[in-house]
């Protein structure tokens, strides 16, 4: 069987579906293809942490920045609960000789325009009575948030099929064929899919997917990251 789309989505977690809602949303012709359930990866197992004190100054921060800013709308526009706590969050400082770092790394942080602040232990332990005694600072960003990353994702899986996207989970992709330099199909149970673009959002598993093309990707799996 043949299959075509204006868009091939590969991978059906938080960062697929994502793609496939805003695509589909502006008129594309979206297939995604998820080798399980929809969001069953790394999507249903991350924390769930919007923390932007984490992110380097730079471009890091300022996607950041953007992304939390999506979010704190984001259930209204895909009319999901996805569980949005605007709880902040606290990086905790252990050693006075860590200080100074963590004030420099902060104030460049607040310079690309993050609200974070610099806590002494005492203050910290107000926020959260549960730190241990001998933590002497922390930074505190009142802009972390926390969802549920499954709820994002089943969020823009119901939007992206109410804008035409195709979901298909249960369907592995189990090659990527090129001809003259570009993905010519995907090869998939019983058939093959035909899009005048594919977009990879496999995670980690991406390696696995375009090796056989001779492309390799120094992917590595991280815990509690989405």
């Amino acid at each position: 069987m043949k299959w075509t789309a204006d868009v091939a989505v590969v991978g059906g977690g938080v960062i697929g579906t994502a793609v496939a809602y805003y695509l589909s949303r502006q008129g594309a012709d979206v297939l995604l293809l998820e080798k399980g359930e929809l969001g069953a990866g790394t999507s249903s197992a991350c924390d769930g942490f919007v923390i932007l004190q984490s992110k380097s100054p730079g471009v890091h921060l300022e996607l950041g920045l953007a992304s939390a800013n999506l979010y704190r709308n984001l259930a209204d526009e895909l009319d999901w609960d996805i569980e949005y706590n605007p709880c902040g969050g606290l990086i905790v400082i252990e050693r006075p000789d860590e200080l100074p770092a963590m004030e420099t790394f902060m104030q460049k942080q607040q310079a690309i325009g993050l609200n974070v602040s610099l806590l002494s232990g005492e203050d910290a332990r107000r926020l959260e009575p549960n730190l241990a005694p001998h933590v002497v600072g922390a930074t505190y960003s009142p802009l972390d948030s926390q969802v549920n990353p499954l709820q994002v994702v089943l969020g823009f899986a119901q939007a992206a099929g109410h804008h035409g996207a195709r979901l298909r989970p249960g369907t592995p992709v189990q090659s990527l064929v090129r001809k003259n330099g570009s993905i010519e199909k995907l090869v998939v149970p019983g058939g093959c899919v035909y899009a005048q673009s594919y977009i990879l959002c496999t995670g980690v598993f991406t390696s696995s997917l375009l090796a056989p093309l001779g492309l390799e990707l120094p992917l590595r799996p991280r815990r509690g990251q989405l």
